[in-house]
């Protein structure tokens, strides 16, 4: 991780975590000015290794990150030291 990226952790789900939610849904980005936001996540997320051929080689070990691009406002599951993106639409919720 670059040293000197700003990193917003969620260590519990409490009022930081609660704000930070509720600002999400009413339109706000609380997330702006963070490089690196973790915790306080509780979704599962799948989508057929089939789909697409890269996933196959990727294990636990690779980062991802999530990212929200601007040329079209979409949000993204990224592998950036393999140069791959899917679009979160794509996923679906594991019940």
């Amino acid at each position: 991780m670059n040293a000197g990226a700003k990193m917003l952790s969620f260590e519990a789900y409490d009022r930081h975590w609660l704000d930070f939610i509720v600002a999400s849904r009413n339109g706000e980005k609380p997330w702006i000015g963070y490089d690196i936001i973790e915790g306080g996540v509780d979704k599962t997320y799948q989508l057929p290794i089939s789909t697409y051929s890269f996933l196959s080689d990727i294990n636990p070990s690779y980062s991802i990150m999530i990212t929200e691009h601007k040329d079209d406002s979409e949000i993204y599951v990224e592998w950036d030291s393999l140069g791959y993106a899917i679009k979160l639409s794509e996923f679906t919720l594991k019940s």
